[in-house]
């Protein structure tokens, strides 16, 4: 729209509905292209606009909010980061779960075992937790015993 009446000479009306949008619509997504081939916007308004819209990346990735959301969406961002966290980080997160909370981790990275398609990302994933919890069951038979729900086992 900024663009169109910008088109017409009507820049005035152009800078109020940016304004009033820029005001108005707070939620990221709002701002995000729907474009698959990331044309635009092509107003340098309306751009800085969306820059400051943007979500901040947050520094620390939090490893079990990844697990959690890739296990329900496949977020191949989401997916690519999970496979660049070392495994000490993934027995880190078991040693520190408990309960639901553990067994959604865990299922949340191995349900990418049902992906028939799983990108190399995801078989990544899927290899650090069982390492991880190959490890956590190396230290007592009660643990190994525990891994067998989840369809691993120490021996191989």
């Amino acid at each position: 729209m900024v663009l169109l009446l910008k088109g017409l000479g009507r820049n005035a009306e152009a800078s109020d509905i940016l304004r009033f949008f820029a005001n108005n619509r707070n939620d990221p997504n709002y701002w995000t292209s729907d474009d698959p081939f990331e044309r635009g916007p092509f107003d340098p308004k309306v751009s800085a606009v969306i820059e400051q819209k943007r979500q901040p990346v947050p520094q620390e990735f939090d490893v079990a909010a990844g697990l959690i959301k890739a296990g329900k969406d496949y977020d191949p961002e989401t997916v690519k980061r999970l496979a660049s966290v070392p495994v000490e980080k993934y027995r880190d997160l078991i040693d520190g779960s408990r309960g639901d909370q553990l067994r959604l981790i865990v299922l949340s990275a191995l349900a990418f075992r049902r992906v028939s398609n799983a990108s190399d990302d995801m078989r990544r994933v899927i290899g650090l937790m069982e390492e991880a919890l190959k490890t956590v069951g190396r230290r007592s038979r009660l643990n190994a015993l525990r891994l067998k729900k989840y369809g691993v086992s120490i021996d191989g």
